[in-house]
Protein backbone atom coordinates (compact mmCIF):
# COMPACT_ATOMS: atom_id res chain seq x y z
CA UNK A 1 0.00 0.00 0.00
CA UNK A 2 2.90 2.72 0.82
CA UNK A 3 4.44 1.96 -2.81
CA UNK A 4 0.86 3.05 -4.18
CA UNK A 5 -0.54 5.59 -1.45
CA UNK A 6 2.77 6.70 -0.09
CA UNK A 7 3.89 5.90 3.22
CA UNK A 8 1.52 9.17 5.20
CA UNK A 9 -1.29 7.75 3.27
CA UNK A 10 -1.15 3.82 3.88
CA UNK A 11 -0.83 4.28 7.67
CA UNK A 12 -3.62 6.93 7.83
CA UNK A 13 -5.79 4.41 6.40
CA UNK A 14 -4.49 2.22 8.87
CA UNK A 15 -5.07 4.28 11.35
CA UNK A 16 -8.62 5.04 10.68
CA UNK A 17 -9.09 0.94 10.08
CA UNK A 18 -8.02 0.10 13.60
CA UNK A 19 -10.07 3.49 14.80
CA UNK A 20 -6.97 5.61 16.21
CA UNK A 21 -6.40 9.21 15.85
CA UNK A 22 -5.38 9.33 12.26
CA UNK A 23 -1.60 11.12 12.01
CA UNK A 24 0.06 9.30 9.48
CA UNK A 25 2.54 8.01 11.80
CA UNK A 26 2.78 4.39 12.89
CA UNK A 27 3.52 4.73 16.31
CA UNK A 28 2.63 2.62 19.47
CA UNK A 29 -0.59 3.22 19.72
CA UNK A 30 -0.97 2.15 16.37
CA UNK A 31 0.78 -0.59 16.39
CA UNK A 32 -1.12 -1.99 20.22
CA UNK A 33 -4.81 -1.22 18.29
CA UNK A 34 -2.98 -3.74 15.18
CA UNK A 35 -1.91 -6.31 17.55
CA UNK A 36 -5.52 -6.35 19.19
CA UNK A 37 -7.10 -6.61 16.57
CA UNK A 38 -8.87 -9.51 14.46
CA UNK A 39 -6.92 -9.47 11.84
CA UNK A 40 -9.43 -10.69 8.79
CA UNK A 41 -12.12 -7.72 10.26
CA UNK A 42 -8.97 -5.75 9.58
CA UNK A 43 -7.83 -6.87 6.06
CA UNK A 44 -11.73 -6.15 5.52
CA UNK A 45 -11.92 -2.25 6.57
CA UNK A 46 -8.20 -1.42 5.00
CA UNK A 47 -8.96 -2.94 1.80
CA UNK A 48 -12.60 -0.73 2.24
CA UNK A 49 -11.12 1.97 3.15
CA UNK A 50 -8.65 1.75 0.06
CA UNK A 51 -11.12 1.30 -2.35
CA UNK A 52 -12.70 4.93 -1.19
CA UNK A 53 -9.21 6.72 -1.76
CA UNK A 54 -8.54 4.76 -4.60
CA UNK A 55 -11.86 6.18 -6.32
CA UNK A 56 -11.09 9.69 -5.00
CA UNK A 57 -7.94 9.86 -7.35
CA UNK A 58 -8.27 11.54 -11.04
CA UNK A 59 -6.41 8.73 -12.44
CA UNK A 60 -9.30 6.03 -11.07
CA UNK A 61 -10.93 5.56 -14.80
CA UNK A 62 -7.48 4.60 -16.01
CA UNK A 63 -6.20 2.61 -13.15
CA UNK A 64 -8.53 1.76 -10.68
CA UNK A 65 -9.53 -1.92 -12.27
CA UNK A 66 -6.11 -2.52 -11.36
CA UNK A 67 -5.87 -0.98 -8.03
CA UNK A 68 -8.99 -2.77 -6.67
CA UNK A 69 -7.83 -6.02 -8.05
CA UNK A 70 -4.60 -5.81 -6.01
CA UNK A 71 -6.42 -4.47 -2.97
CA UNK A 72 -9.16 -7.56 -3.04
CA UNK A 73 -6.13 -9.87 -3.00
CA UNK A 74 -5.38 -8.87 0.57
CA UNK A 75 -8.75 -10.54 1.20
CA UNK A 76 -6.94 -14.00 0.36
CA UNK A 77 -3.95 -13.78 2.50
CA UNK A 78 -4.40 -16.17 5.36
Amino acid sequence: MPVNLGRRQAVSILQRAVKVKDDGILGPVTQAALIAGNSRELRREITARRIIYYTSLGAFETFGLGWIRRSLKLLDEV
